[in-house]
């Protein structure tokens, strides 16, 4: 099976969300009471790597687990955007990646 042009941004957007994540997950262990930040970025650094490698090899992947840790993590990291840097830019890579996976689940439809 041949990738999408659109499985190839989301693998992308995957491989850099799941990095992010473990970068801020590691983060705000040094923090203290980020306990729900570190598990829904280790969450999503799950199901960004599932995902990754399921469409890698061209395989249809579940993007709905993916979009979901995704938009969880994001609203999480939102909390301490203002004053953790990394917290921000996971935000950003995990809605990213979200977006990058709909477009996965659109053209699957």
């Amino acid at each position: 099976m041949t990738i999408t042009k659109e499985s190839q941004s989301c693998i992308d957007a995957c491989r850099t969300c799941a990095d992010v994540c473990k970068e801020c997950a590691t983060e705000c262990k040094t923090m203290g009471g980020m306990d729900k930040c570190v598990q829904l970025c280790n969450d999503c650094a799950t199901a960004c790597t599932s995902l990754k490698d399921t469409l890698a090899r061209g395989e249809h992947g579940n993007a709905a687990n993916c979009i979901a840790a995704c938009e969880a993590c994001a609203l999480e990291c939102d909390k301490g955007a203002a004053h953790m840097e990394a917290c921000k830019r996971c935000a950003e890579a995990c809605r990213t990646c979200a977006d990058a996976c709909r477009a996965v689940e659109a053209v699957k439809s």
